[in-house]
Order: C-alpha cells, then structure tokens, then sequence
C-alpha cells in the first residue's frame, strides 16, 4: 500500500528539456512547411522573371521553373528537418562538425538561390520602376541644362550683334571719311578696322546659326523628357509596356542629343572671339605711325575693344560651362542585376525573403544548443 502513495519523482532538467524539444520540433514542421511552400511560390515567380526577361511566356520555360522551384523547396524542407532531427544526436565532435558543415552550406544554397530568388520576385517590378524614374530625371536635367545653355547663347547674341554693327559702321566711317587716319580710302587704319567689322559680324553669325538650329531640338529634347516623365507614371500601361515606349522615346532623344552636337559652332565662336583679340592688338602697332590726335582715337577704339574682349570672354566661358550631354545609350536591365542596384530601397522585403528561408537553420541552431550538456557532467559521468 505504501508503494501506491509514493510520490513521483519530480522530471529532471534534461527530462525537462527533452520533452520541451520534441515538443517544439513538431510545432515548428507546420511552419517550417508553410515557409517552403511560400518560399517555392517566391522562388518560382523569381525563376519565371529571370527566364523570361525580354521574352515571351514559354511552357518548356515555365516547366523548368516549376521543377526548380518544386524540387529547391522540398530538398530544402527535408534537409532541414533531418539536420534538427540528427543535429542534436550528435555526441562526437567530429560528427558535431559534420553537422554544422551541413548546416552552414544549406544556409549559403538556400540564401544564393532560394532566398534570392524570392527576393528577385518581391522586388523586381518597383526596381524597374525606379529605374525608369531615375533615367526620366536624368533626361529632364539634361533638358534643364541645355535650357540654360539656350539663354546663355541668346545673352551672347543680344551683346555680339550691336558690337558688329557699330565695329562695321566704324570701319565704313573711317573708309569714307578717313576720319581717323587722315586720309579716305583703303589704308592701314580702315583695313584693321575691317578686320574687326568681319571677325565680330562672323562671330555674331557663328552665335546666330547656334541658336537657330540649337533652339528647336532643345525645345524637342524638353518635349521628349516631358513625354518620359508621363510615361514612367502611366499606370493604364503594363511595366513591360512603359519599359518598351520608354526605350523608343528614349532612343529619339538619344538622336536629337546627338544633332546638338553637330550642329554646334562653339568652336567656330571661340576661333572668332581670338581672331578678334588679334585685330586689336594690330590697331595697337598702328598708333605709332599716326598723328597723337589719331593715335589717341585709336586708344579709345582699342580700350572699347579690350572692355567688349572681356565681356564676351566670360560670356563664352558661360555657355561652355554648360556642355551638351553626351548622349548615353538607355538599356533594360536583368532582373538579378536590378534588384542588386535598388536593394536598399527594398530592406523589408529582403528581411521578409530572409526570414522565409531563415527559419530552417535557426530552428535547428536552437534545437543543436537544447541538445548540448555542460562539459563538467560529462567528465562527471566519465568518473563515475
């Protein structure tokens, strides 16, 4: 009778711990297979878009994908099941290490293609997405800065046609008159002056002939970019369809950046803007072989000329600070690269994608240290 009233032993620790363990361990095959269905769904939608990129839907594509996926989340599954399962039973140190190789290359496969698969999936229609709203405002800032370079050949224009006109009346004045000189009719005075009158009326012309074929691409070019920037919001089209209008209106501008280029006289200006510079210091060696009254005429002239030198030097230096851009070739990119290029826009999907996949390896790290037992115990149960 007094067997029937002892009391139970109270469970140890490790009987505890055991029984928690195998607990937990079929709890968590519920979860652990809702996470690799989810991550085959992911994985697949990831392998899809990889395959297909610039495309068409194919069914041996599509298949292939199906089978990738099917079989990456079911050796996935099984393999960590079996590494909780076995981890923990492990009592040498060498089949310990064994098991824990196992485990890290499982998390470095499942992380280079499952994980990253499903991130790709997640994450790749905004990436492309930002994409084009990065290549639309890279245009419009060409647009604006072309804008510029338009007012600041118009600036040039509006200071360089008056300055030819009155150099052209002051060589016409002095060829009739001779008023400088002393003396009507060609001579080394008028001639210089001439010189003048053609390099600025050659340098105004330069400046003219910029503008007027410079102005309408520009505004073409503003209209394009204008064009892209509606387009990128345009959610009545697919992506694939933005993606497509995208690069053809893209390849227009590309071509009218190119016109701008070759239809550029800057360097016709700048060779003027030195010619002229040579005109005056001519007019300067004339002032010794004229009387002091002429001599002095002609150091007005030239103070003019240098005063109108510096002003148009700084207005040349303004618009070549403003470059046309070079016309860079749009291209679509893959989806494994794009993502890789926008992943720091996308950290909670790449945290999601993780944890998917991380499930596995962390579960079975926390059943192998459940399984662990102090190293004192041991040599304890060794002596005794």
């Amino acid at each position: 009778m007094a067997s029937l009233f002892k009391k139970r032993r109270a469970p140890s620790r490790l009987e505890e711990l055991i029984a928690t363990t195998a607990h937990y361990r079929n709890i968590s095959a519920a979860p652990m297979l809702a996470a690799a269905v989810a991550s085959f769904v992911t994985t697949f939608n990831g392998v899809q878009l990889i395959t297909q990129w610039l495309a068409a839907s194919d069914q041996s594509a599509d298949l292939v994908a199906l089978m990738i996926s099917f079989v990456a989340a079911g050796v996935s599954f099984a393999s960590w099941i079996m590494t909780i399962n076995f981890l923990r039973l492990y009592q040498t140190g060498r089949a310990t290490a064994v098991g824990l190789t196992v485990l890290v290359y499982l998390f470095c496969i499942t992380a280079l293609s499952s994980t990253y698969t499903s991130f790709i999936s997640m994450t790749q229609a905004s990436a492309r997405g930002l994409y084009l709203m990065e290549a639309a405002r890279e245009y419009s800032s060409y647009a604006s800065a072309l804008r510029m370079r338009v007012v600041e050949l118009e600036n040039a224009s509006a200071f360089i046609v008056p300055e030819a006109e009155d150099a052209c009346t002051k060589a016409q004045t002095e060829l009739t008159t001779g008023l400088i000189s002393g003396s009507r009719g060609t001579g080394p005075v008028a001639s210089k002056l001439q010189s003048l009158c053609t390099r600025k009326s050659a340098m105004a012309d330069a400046i003219q002939q910029t503008l007027e074929s410079t102005t309408p691409l520009v505004a073409d070019i503003r209209q394009r970019s204008r064009q892209i920037d509606l387009l990128v919001l345009d959610t009545s089209l697919s992506l694939s369809e933005r993606e497509i209008a995208f690069i053809g209106l893209a390849r227009t501008l590309e071509g009218q950046l190119e016109d701008l280029r070759a239809t550029d006289r800057m360097r016709s200006i700048r060779a003027s803007y030195d010619a002229i510079g040579l005109a005056v210091r001519e007019l300067d060696v004339l002032k010794s072989t004229v009387s002091p009254g002429q001599a002095n005429a002609l150091t007005e002239i030239i103070a003019s000329e240098n005063a109108s030198s510096l002003t148009m030097a700084g207005m040349i230096d303004q618009i070549e600070a403003k470059e046309i851009p070079a016309a860079v070739r749009a291209e679509l990119i893959p989806a494994p690269k794009i993502t890789l290029l926008y992943a720091s826009d996308h950290l909670p999907q790449l945290a999601l994608a993780i944890s998917l996949d991380a499930f596995g390896p962390i579960s079975a790290l926390l059943f192998f240290a459940a399984g662990m037992r102090p190293t004192t115990n041991r040599k304890q149960k060794k002596g005794a």
